[in-house]
């Protein structure tokens, strides 16, 4: 079927029903795309002011909008459950790679995201209490690199909440930036998981 050359009355039928379609897809009817209508020029200075998608999408809200304090503890209680079998995140960034590249070398037992006091999953965690994070140095505000404390400090104090947490239940915390990820640095971050062991 597919070695034969399609007649012209069949390019034709193909032609007719792609018609509409947008790299596979059709839009719904009366579905303007956000971009339709824009300028070349218009495109270009939205992508110099940093405006994208998102910006456009301002006004709408999530599925839990205005919906605190309206479950039962039972039921927040169930859906932590029900997110802690998630994993997250889906894909895995690129320290975590490293990180876990760097495990296996060393042959060190580990697990991936596993659930903690129901509540966190740190990027690696060596039974039975040693919890590795690995911060990415824009989102979690790496003070050597760039101080983006001032900027998002929600992720940083969380960072600290999420440490003395564990601690106060006797699990040992490991943070490492992503800057510290480098083929130099890679002794003096086995030492201190080896240590802790």
């Amino acid at each position: 079927m597919h070695n034969i050359p399609h007649t012209k009355e069949t390019k034709e039928k193909i032609s007719i029903k792609k018609k509409g379609q947008i790299f596979g897809h059709k839009f719904d009817k009366g579905h303007i795309p956000w971009n339709k209508g824009l300028t070349k020029e218009t495109s270009l200075l939205l992508k110099e002011k940093g405006l994208n998608h998102s910006k456009f999408m301002k006004g709408r809200h999530p599925w839990n909008y205005q919906k605190t304090g309206i479950y039962t503890r039972e039921t927040l209680e169930k859906i932590r459950q029900a997110r802690m079998k998630q994993k997250f995140p889906t894909k895995e960034t690129h320290i975590e790679k490293k990180l876990y590249s760097f495990l296996s070398k060393f042959n060190i037992p580990f697990n991936k995201h596993y659930p903690i006091l129901k509540k966190y999953q740190p990027d690696a965690f060596i039974k039975p209490n040693i919890c590795i994070f690995v911060d990415g140095c824009f989102w979690h505000g790496c003070p050597s690199c760039r101080n983006f404390i001032k900027y998002k400090p929600e992720n940083h104090n969380r960072d600290i909440k999420i440490d003395s947490d564990l601690k106060n239940n006797g699990f040992i915390v490991l943070r490492f930036w992503e800057h510290e990820f480098k083929y130099e640095n890679m002794i003096n971050i086995a030492t201190e998981i080896l240590a802790n062991t």
